[in-house]
């Protein structure tokens, strides 16, 4: 079989993997693109002349002069896709600035590093997933609603911003409606509404993952349900900091045999409260 690159604190098991940052290409070396729905053109990203679309935005797979993957693979040739290669004039990550206006996300996969810019909460309309948010990146002034794999996921170990957000209307089968905080993850999320989300699980608003550590402050968490944790969910070792947080009318009152915690529920976590109100939450059991 070929050996190949997987990102993961160890090597995957098979001759000849490897664990190290591939260096791609990704984006090109500008590092912040605009984009405009309202644009009749295809745009070129500029502040001038945006993109109609953020995907317009590509990120290359080619591979940055020093990277591991050249020369690794079976008869030396290059690990991954045969993409060529590129000189050392690129961006990690991606800024991408909304201009006002809907977008259709569907499951938006924010892996490679981006960060969405919106005009405000009330101008900007994300309809779906965004999914994969890393560390160093942000969401900001956008609202993101109707996804059907939760509002967003932020990826295992990572530790992004999310400030003056609201995250409505979204659902998802089992962890977190609103937003998924994946395991070991340490988001901060400041100045946002996390309201009308559902799971039939466990985190209707916020699901905080295992040794997870989450910090809300200036929130709104509201009119959320789940089987567990209307609110928020809390699991194992997880440590969750609340400030100046509104939890209210949020319900554990599914039919899959749950029904704990309509505001908050803490599973062997550390859960510290400063300043916050807790109001008007239902549960069938405690």
């Amino acid at each position: 079989a070929a050996s190949a690159c997987i990102a993961g604190p160890e090597v995957w098991p098979g001759e000849g993997n490897i664990n190290g940052d591939p260096l791609f290409c990704g984006w090109d070396a500008r590092g912040e693109v605009w984009v405009d729905p309202a644009n009749p053109a295809a745009g070129d990203g500029s502040e001038a002349n945006p993109y109609a679309d953020p995907r317009a935005a590509s990120f290359r797979l080619s591979l940055a002069a020093g990277s591991p993957c050249i020369g690794a693979g079976k008869d030396g040739a290059d690990m991954g896709v045969d993409a060529g290669r590129c000189d050392d004039s690129r961006s990690a990550t991606l800024t991408v600035h909304l201009a006002a206006g809907t977008y259709i996300a569907g499951d938006f996969d924010l892996v490679h590093r981006l960060s969405l810019i919106g005009a405000g909460r009330d101008q900007v309309i994300v309809a779906g997933t965004l999914s994969g948010l890393r560390g160093g990146c942000r969401l900001q002034g956008l609202t993101v609603t109707g996804g059907a794999w939760g509002g967003i996921r932020v990826s295992a170990g990572e530790d992004p911003e999310i400030s003056d957000c609201a995250i409505t209307g979204n659902t998802n089968s089992y962890y977190g409606g609103g937003v998924y905080c994946g395991p070991s993850s340490s988001p901060a999320l400041t100045n946002c509404t996390i309201a009308g989300n559902s799971t039939r699980g466990y985190g209707g608003g916020v699901w905080c993952g295992e040794s997870s550590t989450v910090m809300l402050a200036n929130c709104a968490i509201a009119e959320n349900s789940a089987g567990d944790g209307g609110g928020v969910w809390c699991a194992k070792s997880s440590v969750v900091s609340l400030t100046d947080c509104a939890i209210t009318a949020n319900r554990a009152l599914s039919s899959s045999g749950h029904r704990y915690g309509g505001g908050v529920y803490c599973a062997e976590a550390s859960l510290t409260l400063t300043a916050c109100t807790i109001t008007g939450n239902r549960a069938s059991w405690g």
